[in-house]
């Protein structure tokens, strides 16, 4: 059996404490197709952005694009033109 690609949208701001765990859990699901993982960073007070661009630096299945405005539905609208696979739908 092929099994669909599939594009993880996450918006994160101030998340640096949680970042790197939340990354890779999302990478280590068993899944046994294709798997992306796309940071849609907002404006933070620590080091979300940089962590982020590090995590992408360390997995290339990982993918940061810009938040400005840190509002969720604004991430989602950044982050999914930017996958890969696209949106899927059956």
């Amino acid at each position: 059996m092929e099994y669909p690609p599939v594009s993880v949208v996450m918006p994160v701001r101030n998340e640096e404490r949680h970042l790197a765990e939340s990354v890779r859990h999302v990478l280590g699901q068993d899944y046994p197709g294709p798997l992306e993982l796309v940071l849609a960073v907002g404006p933070s007070a620590d080091r979300t952005e940089e962590l982020a661009r590090e995590l992408a630096a360390a997995h290339p299945r990982v993918t940061v694009v810009p938040n400005p405005s840190g509002k969720i539905p604004a991430a989602l609208n950044a982050a999914i033109p930017e996958t890969t696979f696209g949106v899927f739908r059956m």
